[in-house]
């Protein structure tokens, strides 16, 4: 009876943790849907009679078949019964994703005065294969990426992510039903009836793309709500609301325009919420380049959409100076940390205006070359970059640090040691270089290649079994060499001959991709996972784990090396050689796919300029200025649409051999 109220006490607490880490994360991602300016669209939804069940039959009080999303939350959702599931289906752009937002941050707030409110959890379903996955594991990990604890049983009781799910004390937000292959999503759709009958639920999907269920399992047919387009009085009143000065008669005129031409193009155009914050974003300072009164010159709403597209990019990556420089501003807070905002501050107005359009135009290149390698899908892992580029190339550009880390140990070694014969000195920086090429291809290949996800360290105590298993590691390669240096040269020299291979082992395992077996593997973990762990802490984490092994290696290898030179005479030998091997080994234990990715950037097909730049620094400003939103350590672009532009002005550079924002005035592709 105690374990089972433990039990409960655990569950209460995980569930409270839940709560807040996922209030923490999405009112501070809101801010990329456009909601934080404290009024939303007033995008209306109609309840869809012929694929759901009637309304009477739902909820108890009568209530009207149409209403807006804000409503959504005290009108349909905090009413209907228990294990509802409700799904959010519309055309491209009309707020699905933002209206489940709304929904999950009210039913987040609703909960901190009714503790009872099942904590919403949201999941992206693009990469979801409902045939070898269940919708169980896939909420289990989407509640451990909140809350990492609760894989510890010592914090939550064993299993606590899917007891959680078991026993309903969350509610599942599917987002992107649409993004799935088509021949998925009616097993995606009968798995969720079935696997999640007692849960709430929450899906989003265009209107072509939905299917119902075939199995309703035990919570009957959904709940449809269609969502409508925008009507022409609340886009001009959105677009006129908080204009002054001079911006306003302009923004008036275009309201009028919208306002008496309600079927017209540019009202068929704008009637979405994506299209209509777009076109704010792009025409919030007025410009004789900016200036919307020139959508009213359009005839062609697709040819309109486009037009504002390509007017937002030209906003948040400008090419006048003065707003270049604000740019950098954006560049240097994304990067972040006390020494960038000093660097900033120093730097305000210094930087020329030329280097600050190429920065602009390879920052656009990338979203471009981006977009078109992402191709059909939406989820961005920086890891997975360098797969993009030749891996021949990327071979041979791993195999750079590490031969300029070999090199310069050596000859640091080599001028400590007193070596004064050139000819020896130039022989050995000649086998050193090489030796250093041949260990960076190793390391690339010892790594998993490009597309590895990236690892951090975190030092522990290995239980009994995995320290019996590390001594295998090591003792077994260790041995030979000692029994053979011992019979020659005595114990002593075996010892200092054998503990190098010895630490090797045991610290790098079998050598094998994951080097099961050694302590590096036993203390590395996956920086893809945890709330807190984001892109540059993910990047970060994987490169300080990377220059942790190698400056480890360095020292460890090179002691040992000096130690056994000196049992033959002098440890001359020993720190002429040993730190520059050493260094080898280390990077071929810790190249990461930080460093990986650090590389990309200089074996990309020239012809694409992208430049040499940090490519996390172009994805980091890229979420600043809202083109793209963040889960974790996974970037989306905001919209379908948006990448599909960026896509095709990829292919339309490519088929001409110019890029467009090469010209002065980029015209709409």
């Amino acid at each position: 009876m105690n374990l089972w109220f433990r039990r409960r006490q655990d569950l209460d607490a995980a569930v409270h943790r839940l709560a807040v880490r996922s209030a923490d994360v999405w009112f501070t991602e809101q801010k990329v849907y456009d909601l934080d300016d404290g009024r939303p669209l007033p995008v209306r939804w109609d309840w869809d009679r012929s694929l759901s069940r009637p309304r009477e039959e739902v909820l108890s009080a009568p209530e009207s078949d149409t209403g807006v999303v804000g409503d959504l939350y005290p009108r349909v959702y905090s009413r209907l019964p228990d294990r509802s599931h409700v799904a959010l289906v519309g055309e491209a752009g009309t707020g699905k994703s933002a209206a489940m937002l709304l929904l999950l941050l009210a039913a987040l707030a609703d909960r901190t005065m009714n503790p009872g409110v099942q904590v919403p959890v949201w999941i992206t379903l693009s990469s979801w294969n409902p045939r070898e996955r269940r919708l169980r594991d896939l909420a289990a990990e989407a509640m451990e990426w909140l809350v990492p604890q609760l894989r510890k049983s010592s914090v939550y009781g064993p299993d606590a992510a899917r007891r959680l799910f078991d026993e309903g004390r969350v509610a599942l937000f599917l987002d992107g039903l649409d993004e799935m292959p088509k021949r998925l999503r009616e097993s995606a759709m009968t798995a969720v009836a079935t696997d999640a009958g007692h849960l709430r639920v929450v899906v989003t999907s265009r209107s072509g793309a939905y299917v119902r269920p075939m199995a309703p399992g035990r919570t009957g047919a959904p709940v449809v709500l269609r969502l409508r387009p925008l009507g022409s009085d609340a886009v001009a009143d959105h677009l006129t609301y908080g204009q002054t000065g001079v911006d306003r008669p302009v923004w008036n005129d275009v309201a009028d325009h919208i306002r008496t031409n309600p079927r017209g193009p540019l009202a068929v155009a704008l009637s979405t919420p994506l299209y209509v914050s777009l076109t704010r974003r792009a025409y919030d300072r007025l410009a004789p380049d900016h200036d919307p009164a020139e959508l009213v010159a359009v005839y062609d709403p697709v040819e309109i959409q486009e037009m504002v597209i390509e007017r937002f990019l030209d906003r948040v990556y400008p090419r006048e100076p003065a707003s270049l420089h604000k740019l950098e501003q954006h560049r240097h807070d994304a990067h972040g940390g006390p020494w960038y905002r000093r660097r900033r501050a120093r730097v305000r107005g210094s930087i020329p205006a030329r280097r600050l359009s190429r920065r602009r135009r390879q920052a656009l290149r990338f979203l471009e070359w981006t977009a078109f390698h992402l191709g059909d899908g939406t989820d961005l892992r920086w890891w997975q970059i360098p797969t993009w580029v030749d891996p021949n190339r990327l071979v041979k550009a791993c195999g750079l640090p590490v031969a300029l880390s070999t090199v310069t140990l050596y000859l640091l070694g080599a001028l400590t040691t007193g070596e004064r014969d050139m000819v020896m000195i130039i022989g050995a920086l000649m086998v050193a270089a090489g030796m250093g090429a041949a260990f960076g291809a190793l390391a690339f290949h010892h790594s998993g290649q490009a597309g590895s996800g990236p690892s951090g360290i975190r030092l522990r105590l290995p239980t009994a079994d995995e320290a019996s298993d590390v001594l295998v590691h090591g003792l077994t390669p260790a041995m030979p060499f000692f029994i053979g240096v011992a019979w020659v040269k005595g114990w002593l020299a075996g010892l200092a001959a054998s503990a190098g291979i010895f630490l090797l082992g045991a610290f790098g395992g079998d050598l094998t991709s994951g080097g099961e077996g050694g302590l590096l593997a036993l203390w590395s973990q996956p920086l893809t996972d945890g709330t807190l762990i984001t892109v540059p802490r993910s990047y970060r984490g994987d490169a300080l784990r990377t220059a942790r092994v190698v400056l480890t290696a360095t020292l460890a290898i090179g002691l040992v090396i000096t130690f056994a030179g000196s049992i033959e005479g002098g440890p001359v030998l020993g720190l002429r050689y040993g730190c520059a091997i050493g260094a080898a080994l280390g990077w071929l234990l810790g190249l990461g796919p930080a460093v990986v990715l650090r590389l990309t950037p200089f074996v990309a097909d020239r012809r694409l300029s992208l430049g040499h730049r940090s490519f996390t620094r172009h994805l980091r400003t890229a979420h600043q200025l809202k083109v793209i939103r963040q889960a974790g350590v996974i970037y989306q672009f905001r919209h379908a649409a948006l990448q599909t532009h960026l896509r095709r002005r990829y292919l339309a550079a490519t088929a001409t051999g110019q890029h467009p924002v090469d010209a002065p005035d980029s015209p709409v592709q």
